[in-house]
């Protein structure tokens, strides 16, 4: 029997919680995350080289800082349907900001917070 790619996927650790799946009844892609508690918006997805890529927006100060996730799951194949655990890896990259734009930040711009996400990878029908 040949294996089945993932399309549902199961995250928890390092903050990051949550679910993606790479279709839905839509037809689209459902991705429901949050990190340290707050609810991340305009999540997108892409199927990479990498594996799939979420990013999102986890905060917007204007004038100060802007929090950004990028979230890298792996492809993962199923033999025989059956879940399989993964580690993934996501980037929290806060860009400070100001009002007149970059040039006018001091000194270092981005920051990274680079965090080991868990999960469970499965086959759902959409």
């Amino acid at each position: 029997m040949a294996n089945q790619s993932a399309n549902h996927f199961t995250l928890a650790g390092g903050g990051i919680k949550g679910t993606v799946d790479t279709t839905s009844f839509t037809g689209g892609p459902a991705i429901d995350i949050t990190v340290d508690g707050q609810q991340v918006t305009g999540p997108s997805l892409a199927d990479t080289e990498n594996g799939f890529e979420v990013t999102a927006v986890v905060e917007q100060a204007p004038d100060s800082r802007t929090v950004r996730l990028v979230l890298l799951v792996p492809h993962v194949n199923l033999v025989d349907g059956k879940p399989k655990r993964f580690t993934g890896v996501g980037i929290l990259a806060t860009a400070r900001t100001t009002i007149g734009g970059e040039p006018l930040v001091d000194g270092v711009v981005h920051r990274y917070d680079v965090r080991s996400v868990n999960g469970t990878a499965e086959v759902v029908d959409s």
